[in-house]
């Protein structure tokens, strides 16, 4: 039996890979034990965060998953 209390997050670290992160995502959101999905950026460059942001954006509208963007604010 599920419990509902239960959530799974996966976290993903990227860095200039916004042509990777939506087949990377695509398996994750058919998956019923996943509800949130966190994507940490490592200070791309401004042209691919970009591109990131705007992947991430419409892969949020079909899909009722949790899915958060953070960006640092150096690369690390």
């Amino acid at each position: 039996m599920e419990n509902s209390n239960n959530r799974v997050s996966v976290a993903i670290p990227t860095y200039n890979s916004s042509q990777y992160i939506q087949e990377c995502i695509k398996p994750l959101l058919s998956s019923k034990f996943i509800d949130q999905i966190i994507i940490s950026d490592d200070f791309s460059k401004e042209e691919e965060y970009f591109k990131l942001t705007n992947t991430i954006n419409k892969i949020k509208k079909n899909t009722s998953k949790e899915i958060i963007l953070s960006r640092n604010s150096s690369n690390l």
